[in-house]
């Protein structure tokens, strides 16, 4: 999920900058931020933003590699638009309903597409799993 790196500049003021799993903090600009609770919201809607971006892109690709999915795809991307405005923590809990659905139309260890399902799928599936104390 996105990565915070959190500092206090010469002024007191936080600092705040943001990276995608696999990206460089380094490639990121800093944000000024009012306190903790401002790096918490933001946090909450990049995480949801990059969820809703990763799982559509994927239902994407799965309706068009395997057509005996199709009505569950576009369901999935049907019930994740809805989401667009949620919560982060409701996008989470309709994952967390919803994940065996996700997990019907994920490709076969043998797909072109397996390593994408496994290092970016899976570990977003695995994060709304968790339980709300030790995820947020």
């Amino acid at each position: 999920m996105i990565n915070a790196e959190v500092t206090t500049a010469a002024n007191n003021m936080i600092m705040v900058r943001f990276s995608e799993p696999d990206e460089k903090f380094q490639n990121n600009n800093w944000i000024p931020v009012q306190n903790v609770d401002e790096v918490k919201r933001r946090i909450y809607f990049k995480n949801r933003i990059y969820i809703l971006s990763q799982l559509s892109s994927w239902l994407n690709q799965r309706e068009h590699a395997s057509h005996s999915f199709t009505k569950e795809c576009k369901q999935l991307k049907e019930w994740l638009s809805g989401y667009q405005n949620s919560s982060f923590y409701s996008l989470c809990e309709f994952i967390k309903r919803k994940r065996s659905v996700f997990e019907d139309v994920a490709p076969g260890d043998q797909s072109k597409y397996y390593n994408h399902y496994i290092n970016t799928i899976v570990p977003i599936l695995d994060f709304a799993e968790k339980d709300e104390n030790n995820q947020r």
